[in-house]
This record gives C-alpha cells, sequence and structure tokens, in this order.
C-alpha cells in the first residue's frame, strides 16, 4: 500500500509547511513529521479516518489544525486535501470525481 497526494493537496502541504517554517522551523519541523506519523498509520490502518460520504475518509491530525481527506482505492490511499480546519469548509469536495 501507498500514499499518493493530489497535486492541490501536495501544494497546501507545501504552502503550510512554509507557512509555519517562517514563524518557526521547529514548528515546520514537528507538522511535517506529524503529517508523516498520520500516513504511516493509515498505511497500516486505511479505515481508521472517519467515513464522509462516497468513500472519503477524513483523519485529524492531533497537534496542528489540519485534517488529510483521502479515500482508499485499492492499494493506494489518495490524498485529496490538507486541510486546516477553520478555512474554507468543504472546499475540497470539486477534487474528488466520483
Amino acid at each position: 500500500m501507498r500514499a499518493l497526494y493530489v497535486p492541490e493537496a501536495d501544494e497546501e502541504l507545501s504552502e503550510a509547511t512554509d507557512y509555519l517554517n517562517q514563524r518557526s522551523k521547529q514548528a515546520a519541523q514537528r507538522f511535517v513529521a506529524e503529517v508523516d506519523r498520520a500516513i504511516q498509520l493509515l498505511l497500516q490502518f486505511p479505515r481508521l479516518g472517519s467515513p464522509l460520504r462516497h468513500d472519503v475518509r477524513v483523519f485529524s491530525l492531533k497537534v496542528f489544525p489540519y485534517r488529510l481527506i483521502y479515500r482508499v482505492e485499492g492499494e493506494i490511499i489518495r490524498i485529496y486535501a490538507v486541510a486546516h480546519v477553520r478555512r474554507r469548509r468543504g472546499y475540497w469536495r470539486k477534487r474528488i470525481a466520483k
């Protein structure tokens, strides 16, 4: 099993990391480590996140106010968004083609 980010989600991850890096290099490192840890958990337990609809799931990070929006597609966990919990609710829905 492996994880793949759609381009928009990859960009969100980079933007969040860059933003945190401007404030604190340690915070940015902790953020990346937490995302990596979440991905590793999802690779072991793909259905760990809470179900939404259309087989989409959401997994909340513990320390940072972000959620991973993903779908299990066979042997792939496709990450559709690295979404901040207080910004633009549901904006990522248009990324998920059914």
